[in-house]
């Protein structure tokens, strides 16, 4: 998908989030969305916003997360380069 597209769908979904009185109503005119601009592009388009929201209040994420009780893993180091998933280790 394109820039132009994405930006696209971004504003649609934007405004429909922004003028819908309750998420259900929301998630109705998403659907409606996606059947007309098409299934993967509209949700794929939404999952890319909801992670980069995520990803930019990670800090806020991290506590919400912590005081409803979800254990996090320890962070090793901030460049990323903990440890490896156990099932990598050793397979080279």
């Amino acid at each position: 998908m394109d820039e132009k597209r994405k930006e696209e769908l971004n504003e649609k979904i934007e405004e429909i989030f922004d003028n819908s009185f309750s998420s259900g109503s929301a998630w109705e005119k998403i659907k409606k969305l996606a059947d007309e601009e098409g299934e993967q592009e509209v949700y794929l388009t939404l999952l890319e916003n909801i992670l980069d929201d995520l990803i930019e209040n990670a800090d806020q994420v991290k506590a919400y997360l912590r005081q409803i009780g979800w254990e996090l893993p320890q962070e090793s180091d901030k460049d990323g380069e903990g440890e490896e998933p156990k099932e990598r280790r050793g397979e080279e």
